[in-house]
């Protein structure tokens, strides 16, 4: 990740209407939002995404048993991403989110290895979703499309 973890976590809870100050989030107010669903999963998705071993093995299996949300390590996924109700979502390897997506329950997000797009000479078969999309409810992207 670019920014620290508390950095890209604030953006998230502002994104969900929580107030912060100056808009920055640290570890004691962060353990008085846990209490929230909304927050506990964001929290999650991102420990999922850390780079260290364990505790990305830990919140991603805390997220797959919990709440049913499969989220690949090899995804990219911007600041400000929202799950109103989050529930049964998957995130396959390779895909890319940009900041501020909303992202319903029941969706499916993922390449499709028979199709693929040329991009800067490289065969791409993963979705990549550009900034302020709104994902509704039951939805499936797969293949290599650009949202």
């Amino acid at each position: 990740m670019k920014n620290s973890f508390l950095k890209v976590l604030s953006f998230d809870l502002v994104r969900q209407n929580i107030k912060l100050k100056n808009n920055s989030v640290n570890w004691l107010k962060l353990i008085f939002l846990l209490r929230k669903r909304s927050v506990r999963v964001v929290f999650l998705l991102r420990c999922s995404l850390l780079r260290v071993p364990i505790i990305s093995f830990l919140a991603s299996l805390f997220l797959r048993r919990r709440y049913g949300i499969e989220i690949s390590k090899e995804c990219e996924i911007g600041v400000g991403v929202f799950f109103p109700h989050p529930r049964d979502i998957i995130i396959g390897p390779g895909s890319r989110l940009g900041n501020n997506v909303s992202i319903a329950q029941g969706v499916t997000i993922g390449g499709n290895q028979k199709k693929c797009r040329l991009e800067n000479n490289t065969k791409v078969f993963e979705p990549v979703i550009g900034d302020d999309i709104w994902i509704g409810p039951n939805s499936v992207i797969g293949g290599p499309v650009c949202i």
